[in-house]
């Protein structure tokens, strides 16, 4: 009696810590959607809402903190990605406690500055639980020819 009285309680935990971890994940995705959306729209208080406050943005040569990302290469990305159609290869989140990361292969094509572009991207983005939701606290994109 005692062993099924145990299970039981387990089983539970395992369909609750199962429920919370596809929440989250669901919640994480969101909130790419948002930042995506927000750089494309050049929304840039709403991605300013989305980043953490020690964020850091990797790209290219570069590592920028959040104030530095979103007072000028910002709207440069926002001017890129609208410019292209964007192809989501493969994505994977893994959710840890109170950290998450993501990442993503995508194929970009489009034509940008008079030029027509083909171009494999990688992007690995980590983000952070607060008490009311995910924060993004790093992403580094790299992106090469097709």
């Amino acid at each position: 009696m005692k062993s099924i009285f145990i299970t039981i309680i387990l089983t539970t935990l395992s369909f609750t810590v199962l429920a919370q971890t596809d929440r989250d994940k669901s919640e994480i995705l969101k909130t790419l959607q948002d930042f995506e959306t927000a750089i494309i729209d050049s929304e840039s208080v709403k991605a300013k809402n989305l980043l953490d406050e020690q964020a850091r943005i990797v790209e290219g040569s570069q590592i920028e903190t959040k104030k530095e990302y979103l007072s000028h290469h910002f709207y440069s990305d926002g001017r890129f990605l609208s410019a292209m159609d964007r192809e989501v290869i493969s994505q994977e989140v893994f959710v840890n406690g109170n950290t998450a990361w993501v990442t993503s292969k995508s194929h970009l094509s489009g034509v940008y500055n008079d030029r027509d572009l083909s171009l494999n991207s990688m992007e690995l983005i980590v983000l952070k639980k607060t008490e009311t939701t995910w924060r993004i606290a790093a992403v580094h994109w790299s992106s090469g020819p097709n």
